[in-house]
């Protein structure tokens, strides 16, 4: 199916719609020799358009002293048909849908209904939810008072290797250190 079939084949489908399920029919109050009806008269999504009125095009409709786009599927030199998408944002309430050849304005008001409803009653307790990670340490306390003084304990042992050993110890891994670092740059 090409795309202008489809588009056609939606906007009946959605004109249907929308006179199926329409509450009331609007009226408009227009300039002399043009009138629109919105069907429906309220509603949050979308309406039709039926108007009459001198077109050597198609008309420009708006909402509010706004031009809209709409789907315009059906026009002649006396009369027009559009669906009509409610724009994004608008508030609940009254507003003015207008449909212009240049020369007549009709108009009539769409009424957008309030879809949030009033609050519901307040559910019920939900259950405790899993213990939470430790938080960060605090900062550090006060330094207590000193202690008592401790006994006195034996005196070391002599045994003549201390500080000869922990030289030999320390000599002893700066080499293998070195070695370990040049047998690594001439594997590089």
């Amino acid at each position: 199916m090409n795309k202008s079939k489809f588009l056609t084949v939606l906007a009946l489908v959605l004109a249907t719609v929308a006179l199926v399920f329409a509450a009331s029919e609007v009226h408009s109050q227009a300039s002399p020799g043009a009138s629109i009806e919105l069907t429906p008269s309220s509603g949050f999504s979308s309406f039709t358009i039926v108007g009459i009125m001198d077109l050597e095009g198609p008309p420009t409709i708006g909402w509010d002293g706004e031009a809209i786009s709409t789907f315009l599927y059906d026009y002649s030199g006396t009369g027009f048909t559009a669906i009509v998408g409610v724009p994004p944002g608008s508030r609940p309430g009254s507003h003015t849908v207008t449909a212009s050849n240049g020369e007549d304005t009709a108009r009539a008001t769409f009424t957008v209904v309030d879809t949030a409803g009033p609050q519901g009653p307040q559910g019920s307790a939900g259950t405790d939810g899993a213990p939470g990670l430790p938080g960060s340490p605090g900062p550090a306390g006060p330094s207590g008072p000193p202690g008592p003084a401790g006994n006195m304990g034996r005196p070391a042992e002599d045994t003549g290797y201390g500080v000869n050993m922990t030289a030999i110890i320390l000599a002893l891994a700066t080499i293998a250190l070195n070695l370990g670092l040049m047998v690594w740059r001439s594997l590089k």
